[in-house]
């Protein structure tokens, strides 16, 4: 296990073996109970040209150029980890709430991920214009010469995600009774780490094939062209949703549960964190315009969940 997730994680398994004996109000980092839930969750990387104005952001268009197809096997969602800890909450009011929580994500890896933008029975790759943005934006000599000689070429990636985070939010509910809340929604931010890593690779063709009812996405011929990592911390906004939570003394029920990342950026230079260098490939002109940029996404959804409160 990388050595500063260790770090991470330590304290809060020294919190689990210093659980309170009674009952009294619990501060906002002592563990208030065990999670078992079902749910998926979506942790991936998004790859999407930038707007093609160099003086004007508004003024140009963005699209996806490469991102994990759920059709295809091996790029579909997660199960989630069953088990999961869980910190207090506070009511602010009769319909308003904040607190901490948790999650990590153990890395999920991604193997030829999907081109996006042209795609029929049997191949996909990125649309005319975003392939003639790559070629005269991002490829080197190399990597034109290989694009001249395959006209269905097409950009994939290998890609691995981890991360885990600690944040705090606040939100508001629908109180009915003592025990049941609905529309629970939230927003707050998170201290989140995460370690990723990018291998690029241009496709002689990028070929969809079937078999006993599953499909598979194959970069036919593919020739790698670049690789990029970063590992660090970032601040990342965070939201919330719960359909209908049933609380009390001693558990907690929910049912829909959804959350979510909401910024993610990892390759726009405007921002402070460490974002993914290319070692073969400069995203950027002298006008500072890149070519395009990478979005680590993740989300899950808990469709019921049981909570033990010590």
């Amino acid at each position: 296990m990388n050595p500063i997730l260790k770090s991470l994680l330590f304290p809060l398994l020294l919190l689990l073996t210093a659980l309170p004996i009674h009952a009294r109000e619990k501060s906002w980092y002592e563990i208030d109970g065990i999670k078992f839930r079902i749910g998926e969750g979506q942790q991936e990387m998004r790859f999407r040209t930038t707007p093609n104005h160099a003086d004007d952001v508004t003024g140009g268009s963005s699209e996806e150029i490469i991102k994990q197809d759920y059709d295809l096997e091996g790029q579909q969602k997660k199960n989630l980890f069953p088990v999961a800890i869980v910190f207090p909450e506070t009511l602010m009011s009769s319909f308003s709430f904040r607190g901490a929580f948790f999650e990590y994500k153990e890395k999920t890896i991604a193997s030829e991920t999907a081109p996006e933008g042209e795609k029929n029975a049997t191949y996909m790759r990125q649309s005319a214009t975003a392939r003639t943005r790559l070629y005269d934006e991002f490829f080197n000599a190399s990597d034109k010469s290989f694009a001249d000689a395959n006209s269905n070429w097409a950009l994939s990636a290998d890609t691995e995600f981890m991360f885990v985070y600690l944040g705090y939010y606040w939100g508001l509910f629908l109180p009915i009774g003592q025990h049941h809340r609905f529309f629970k929604i939230a927003q707050g931010v998170a201290l989140m780490y995460s370690d990723i890593s990018v291998r690029l690779y241009l496709c002689s063709e990028y070929r969809i094939s079937e078999s006993e009812g599953k499909k598979y996405g194959d970069c036919v011929g593919k020739k790698e062209i670049d690789s990029a990592t970063v590992t660090g911390p970032s601040v990342e906004p965070v939201f919330y949703f719960n359909l209908w939570e049933r609380y009390s003394e001693n558990s907690i029920w929910k049912f829909i549960q959804f959350s979510a990342n909401i910024s993610g950026n990892r390759g726009d230079p405007q921002y402070p964190w460490p974002i993914l260098k290319y070692k073969n490939h400069n995203k950027r002109d002298k006008s500072g315009r890149t070519a395009f940029t990478e979005f680590p996404r993740t989300q899950h959804i808990e469709y019921i969940s049981y909570t033990y409160r010590f």
